[in-house]
């Protein structure tokens, strides 16, 4: 290949991985910064001091004040996350996208990829956390198994969280009873665990914030607008051929 057009492609490359690396590290910054990630984060570290995990642990699945056994417990930590589930693709559905004239192939376009931007992200935290699960190899409460950390329940019930709330924000405008739902299903999944005896309060808070983190990781990567990351890429057309502007904001 000829000297020329190889620089063009290598400098287009460069043009297009520094855009990419941007949005990503944006993207990190923005999900990192919620308090939905790092207040459960230091929650799970805080309740490390003088065994409290245990300690917390084992009065939720001997007294359980709010499922009333461990069955009900575990039981409705599976509904709660299938609602939250059901509520994420229900948003995704019905969460407007469109300016102007209704187009069921645009619709269907935007639609597809705001569903693979969900999906992806719900299922990158599960299979991280399952991932995790290998390496930690913590022993449950009970000691059914050394699959206790992070609980998967927990993971989910962030992750479809999130997703639901990326979908409902394309509303621009609040949704305080169908987000304090959403919420509540959330923690009531986190703590049925706990008192089901599967897991100990930093695994569900752990979980939590993967699932969440994730999830929106993904889908700010994918939908953030370049002027939100301070830079734009666009082609210019020339006399010879196609130019190339990349302009970056300090």
């Amino acid at each position: 290949m000829p000297l020329k057009p190889l620089i063009h492609i290598l400098l287009l490359a460069f043009l297009l991985l520094g855009s990419a690396c941007a949005r990503l590290k944006y993207a990190f910054k923005k999900e990192a910064s919620s308090a939905h990630v790092w207040a459960p984060l230091a929650l799970a570290g805080a309740v490390q001091i003088n065994h409290t995990d245990a300690k917390i642990s084992r009065w939720g699945r001997v007294q359980n004040p709010l499922f009333g056994n461990q069955d009900n417990a575990e039981a409705l930590s599976d509904r709660f996350n299938d609602v939250l589930e059901y509520e994420a693709y229900a948003s995704l559905v019905l969460s407007p996208t469109l300016d102007g004239e209704f187009s069921w192939s645009k619709y269907g376009t935007i639609k597809g990829k705001e569903w693979l931007a969900m999906e992806g992200g719900v299922r990158g935290s599960y299979w991280s956390a399952q991932g995790i699960k290998v390496i930690a190899k913590r022993e449950r409460p009970l000691k059914q198994d050394n699959w206790s950390f992070p609980s998967g329940h927990a993971t989910a019930a962030g992750a479809w969280k999130k997703a639901a709330h990326n979908n409902l924000d394309n509303f621009n405008r609040p949704y305080p009873v169908i987000a304090t739902i959403g919420q509540t299903l959330a923690f009531g999944t986190l703590w049925a665990r706990v008192e089901a005896g599967k897991h100990y309060p930093s695994d569900v808070l752990v979980g939590y914030a993967l699932g969440t983190f994730l999830t929106g990781f993904v889908w700010s990567a994918t939908f953030m607008k370049p002027m939100d990351v301070g830079e734009s890429l666009s082609f210019i057309p020339m006399q010879d051929g196609t130019g190339l502007m990349y302009v970056r904001l300090f």
